[in-house]
């Protein structure tokens, strides 16, 4: 048995009992309806009439949109902007089960020159490409 819950009938927390929350009492309603009635408007309503009032100065209408904005329009929040990781690249091997022992040390020389690095090489550097509509080379018999 909890704390709020009684056995019988009288008393404990039932649902639907007690006055509802955000409910006004007397006093806080008679002191509402007696300032509806000395100011009929808002504050903020007032500031929207400056603001639409075509016979005010600009410099007033600037002044009461200025005042008038947090209340109407939210204020943009600061967004953390995070870089997307790069997909892990996947793992892979190289099988030279092919290669003879003399390709394989040959293969190992040129690996061995090479470097891995993040950056991509300088257009110096890069291989030339021939365009993917040119012929291939008939290659010749040595």
């Amino acid at each position: 048995m909890s704390v709020y819950e009684k056995r019988g009938g009288n008393g404990g927390r039932r649902s639907g009992a007690g006055r509802p929350r955000g409910s006004m009492n007397a006093r806080s309603f008679l002191h509402t309806k007696s300032l509806k009635e000395k100011f009929p408007i808002t504050p903020l309503e007032y500031l929207l009439s400056i603001v639409n009032d075509r016979k005010a100065s600009s410099a007033r209408r600037d002044a009461a949109a200025r005042a008038a904005a947090p209340y109407v329009h939210p204020r943009l929040s600061a967004i953390e902007v995070r870089p997307e990781e790069p997909p892990a690249r996947p793992q892979r091997y190289i099988d030279d089960s092919a290669l003879t022992d003399e390709e394989r040390r040959q293969f190992n020389m040129l690996f061995c020159k090479m470097r891995i690095t993040d950056t991509p090489p300088s257009p110096a550097q890069q291989i030339p490409t021939r365009p993917p509509s040119a012929e291939p080379r008939q290659r010749t018999a040595l």
